[in-house]
C-alpha cells in the first residue's frame, strides 16, 4: 500500500517480497496494490500457515518452538533464492514492468524507484538492495513533491471523517431529499458552460 502514498515499501519490503513469492508476483502485487486472500498468500509462499483465529497464539507458539528446536527450517526471507531466476531473466521481468508503468505514470517517480530498488537487490544482493531502498525512499520523502501530495491526500481523506464536536458513535443517518435541475450558468469567459445544480 505504500505506493498509494507516493512512497515505496520500507524495512526491506522491496527485497523480501520478491524472494518470498517471486519477482513477477511481487512486482505485480506491489504496483497494483493487490490485496491477497490467505489461501493465495499461502500458496505463493508469503505465509507459513493459515489457522483459525482462535488457534493463532497456540499455532504461532508451536511454530516458533519447532523452528527453535530445528524441526522446522527457519525461512530468512532476505536470503531465499528458490523463487529467484537468473539475474538476466529477472532483469527482463523488471524492465517489462517499467515499460508498462511508463505508460500510466508519467508524472510520478515512486513506481520507478520501487523497481530500481528491486533490480539493484537482484544484481547486488538483498543487503545491498535494502541500502538502495533506503536511499531512494529518502529521495522520495525529502525531494519529491508527488510523494508529499499523496501523503497529504491520504491524511486529508481520513480527516473528513473527524469533524470537531461530532462523535461518530452518536451520529445517525437521516434521509435527505434531493432534486436536480439543469440551469444555464453564464460566464464572461465561457457563456456556453452548462452545469447541474443540486437543490437540497
Amino acid at each position: 500500500p505504500e505506493l498509494t502514498l507516493g512512497l515505496l515499501p520500507g524495512l526491506g519490503g522491496t527485497q523480501r517480497l520478491p524472494r518470498l513469492i517471486g519477482v513477477k508476483a511481487a512486482v505485480n502485487a506491489t504496483l497494483k496494490d493487490k490485496k491477497m486472500k490467505s489461501k493465495e498468500a499461502l500458496k505463493l509462499g508469503l505465509l507459513d500457515a493459515v489457522v483459525a483465529p482462535g488457534d493463532l497464539m497456540k499455532s504461532a507458539a508451536k511454530l516458533a518452538l519447532d523452528i527453535a528446536s530445528g524441526k522446522v527450517t527457519r525461512r530468512r526471507s532476505l536470503f531465499l533464492t528458490d523463487k529467484i531466476r537468473s539475474v538476466e531473466d529477472e532483469t527482463i521481468e523488471v524492465e517489462k514492468a517499467r515499460v508498462g508503468i511508463a505508460k500510466k505514470h508519467k508524472n510520478v517517480k515512486h513506481p520507478f524507484y520501487f523497481l530500481e530498488a528491486v533490480l539493484y537487490g537482484l544484481q547486488h544482493g538483498g543487503e545491498a538492495g535494502i541500502a538502495k531502498e533506503a536511499e531512494v525512499f529518502a529521495k522520495l520523502v525529502c525531494h519529491e513533491l508527488s510523494a508529499r501530495a499523496h501523503i497529504h491526500m491520504f491524511f486529508a481523506s481520513k480527516a473528513v471523517f473527524k469533524i470537531p464536536g461530532i462523535s461518530p458513535s452518536r451520529a445517525s443517518a437521516r434521509k435527505m431529499a434531493r432534486k436536480e435541475c439543469d440551469e444555464w450558468l453564464f460566464l464572461e469567459e465561457a457563456p456556453w458552460v452548462q452545469v447541474t445544480l443540486p437543490l437540497r
